[in-house]
């Protein structure tokens, strides 16, 4: 009875909803209200598209115009350089035209001369500009035409001439050399500002970034994308890839603040070459006020200054060359003998390094398998280094070992290897109950308080164990 009510009341339940939708829905298509709201609706929605594209249009209409703007202010730019050049070449033209018509002149009032001494011929060119010499100025031509009518005989022309000839020479070297001077103190500048810069950008490399950067050299190997940005990124990107390429291309060399005496060298013998003397010699010449007597100072005064300082350039030059050999030559007999000064340098260990290598040696166990990169980061050194140091010191004490075996008499007279006295038995106890079996690093951490090695620890506890067997037994 219960589930016939239940599926009655589910049927008119569907009616009911079936009857009230098609009621909404004749509502909804009938009724003026919401036709009118629908209405407004999509009107609405029409207008903001119309405003949108609209919009869209305006932009595009205002970068369009724009762009023919800034397209008409280059053509208008281009136009004015180009009338510009065009002007400047038509001037230069002119003053070529008006230099040649003067030198014609010249020319025509030099003729007896040249006909009395055709020699004379390129003296005469080198003071007019003419040929492959360099320009004369308008007006030194003019004077040369005003002086040179006023003189009627022609030996003493001739004279004039050599003479104008002889300073215009002395003039274009002076000239060479002032702007050979210039060029020179300007590299000289770059230079110093190019290694001042990189001065001030080198970062001093700690112990970590050191250790980092021997692990990362492993982890990232060669050929791989990106290899030295992700190098620099790993050890924390303080340094730049090329301060990281640099110092792995020295030999992981790192940089700090103590030089060493080839590092001194060098920088004395660059600081004697031609530039760096000429700049000092051009602010030695600024400080006691020369520059000015120099361009004051009559031809001849200036021609003797030009010759002793081509003189003065050529014996610096032979003094750099000099010493550019010997060197080259000490640095052949460094190479024949096996060892440069920086390998040598190198590889000396001084007793604060030594002790060092000591230290780190009991502070990292022999399980550990970054525990030579992590030795050499703490010491200094590199790898390399510190290994071959071990191996000698190891070959050391086996050769001391050898020749105090061969040097006593019998094996029973010998003396124990290695005593534990009651202090040592005292902290090896206290070690082993401090130190838990669980770990893994338990034998180099007691070795490493008792001062023994691990070998002798073992074995030193595996005898106590014997003998407390033979005793219970």
């Amino acid at each position: 009875m219960e589930r016939e009510n239940d599926r009655t009341r589910r049927k008119y339940k569907k009616e009911e909803s079936a009857r009230i939708r098609k009621l909404v829905d004749f509502a909804l298509d009938r009724d003026p209200r919401i036709m009118r709201h629908k209405q407004f609706e999509k009107e609405e929605k029409e207008r903001k598209r119309k405003e949108k594209y609209n919009n869209r249009q305006a932009e595009k209409n205002a970068l369009a115009d724009k762009q023919a703007a800034a397209e008409a202010a280059r053509a208008a730019e281009e136009a004015a350089a180009k009338d510009q050049a065009k002007s400047d070449k038509e001037k230069r033209q002119a003053l070529k035209k008006q230099l040649k018509f003067e030198r014609k002149k010249i020319t025509k009032l030099c003729a007896a001369a040249i006909q009395e001494k055709p020699e004379i011929q390129w003296e005469l060119d080198m003071c007019i500009g003419a040929g492959d010499h360099p320009d004369v100025p308008m007006d030194m031509l003019q004077f040369y035409l005003f002086e040179w009518e006023q003189i009627p005989d022609v030996k003493a022309l001739i004279e004039t001439i050599e003479r104008t000839a002889q300073e215009t020479k002395l003039a274009n070297e002076t000239a060479r050399l002032e702007a050979k001077s210039a060029s020179a103190q300007q590299i000289a500048k770059a230079k110093a500002d190019q290694e001042a810069e990189s001065a001030a950008r080198q970062v001093e490399w700690t112990s970590e970034e050191q250790r980092l950067l021997v692990k990362g050299v492993k982890k990232f190997p060669a050929g791989m994308a990106n290899r030295w940005g992700r190098i620099a990124e790993f050890i924390g990107g303080r340094h730049s890839e090329a301060e990281v390429i640099k110092v792995c291309k020295s030999g992981l060399n790192f940089a700090t603040k103590e030089t060493n005496a080839f590092e001194e060298f060098l920088q004395v013998k660059n600081s004697s070459s031609s530039a760096s003397k000429e700049k000092d010699k051009q602010e030695k010449m600024q400080a006691d006020e020369s520059v000015a007597a120099w361009s004051g100072a009559k031809l001849s005064e200036r021609m003797e200054g030009a010759q002793n300082a081509a003189q003065d350039r050529a014996v610096a030059e032979a003094r750099q060359d000099a010493a550019q050999q010997q060197v080259a030559k000490e640095v052949a007999e460094q190479e024949a003998s096996g060892r440069t000064a920086i390998d040598a340098a190198a590889s000396e260990w001084t007793m604060e390094e030594q002790k060092a290598l000591e230290a780190a040696l009991k502070k990292y166990p022999s399980s550990d398998k970054e525990r030579w990169d992590k030795i050499a980061a703490d010491v200094g050194k590199t790898r390399k280094q510190v290994v071959k140091r071990c191996k000698e010191i190891r070959d050391q004490a086996a050769n001391q070992g050898a020749a105090a075996e061969k040097a006593t008499p019998s094996r029973t007279q010998q003396a124990p290897a290695h005593e534990w006295t009651p202090e040592e038995q005292q902290a090896l106890e206290a070690a082993l109950r401090k130190h838990p079996s669980s770990d893994k690093e338990r034998w180099d951490k007691i070795a490493a308080e008792i001062g023994k090695t691990k070998k002798q620890v073992v074995k030193r506890c595996k005898d106590i164990r014997d003998n407390l067997a033979k005793v219970q037994n």
